[in-house]
């Protein structure tokens, strides 16, 4: 049914929670150690989601996000703020970055099957070109689309449409996967395109997408 397959890369290809974690905990006894760690993590992802819901908006750039977050944890908390805490967060990303299980083997398996791949990420430039390096993700595609270099964020179409045009392919002929209703899936629906939620944690959704997966294996069963 499908030629093409577009996919978000954190949280659904790569393990981000485990390196968010790793990460936090680090910049966490480094950077804020007069803080309880479950209140520095609260605290930290209550603002990043908050921030990273108006890059999708368009509100706000993610350059700015990189450093906003954690300065707006250190103003909340009143503490002096250390500007070396984004890049020794990142580094830790790029550092634990780790594929999620079954998502290796799923690349594999739409490789061999000839399927279009592509990436399309709302993650910083510097970031998913290391993970994408690390990773070796060239094996099976050098389509990866990035909203920090194309100026617009998912679920924008355009960020879609770079990506199709790149691998010369058509929106009907594609399914979109994603972990996101919001970015991956709203963006997929605002081309016309299928879309699959990655939904390994069966949370509730407020529409219904095209496919719903709690297991990666499940995709190789669509194509």
């Amino acid at each position: 049914m499908y030629t093409t397959v577009l996919f978000d890369i954190d949280d659904t290809l790569l393990d981000f929670k485990r390196s968010e974690e790793i990460g936090l905990k680090s910049c966490w006894s480094r950077f804020f150690p007069d803080l309880e760690q479950e209140t520095f993590v609260r605290e930290y992802c209550r603002i990043n989601r908050a921030l990273w819901k108006q890059v999708e908006q368009g509100s706000v750039s993610p350059t700015f996000l990189k450093q906003a977050r954690f300065s707006q944890v250190a103003a909340h908390f009143g503490i002096p703020f250390d500007p070396a805490v984004s890049h020794h967060f990142e580094e830790l990303l790029i550092e634990q970055t780790r594929f999620l299980e079954g998502a290796e083997e799923l690349l594999h398996h739409l490789k061999e099957r000839h399927v279009k791949i592509g990436f399309v990420t709302n993650g910083f430039a510097h970031i998913q070109h290391s993970k994408y390096k690390l990773l070796k993700l060239s094996r099976f595609t050098d389509v990866l689309v990035i909203s920090e270099e194309e100026g617009i964020s998912k679920p924008h179409p355009k960020i879609f449409k770079k990506a199709l045009d790149l691998m010369g392919a058509k929106a009907s002929d594609t399914l979109m996967v994603g972990d996101s209703l919001e970015s991956d899936g709203q963006g997929a629906r605002n081309l016309n395109m299928k879309f699959c939620w990655y939904n390994p944690f069966r949370m509730a959704g407020h529409w219904e997408p095209d496919y719903t997966i709690a297991h990666l294996d499940e995709i190789g069963k669509i194509f």
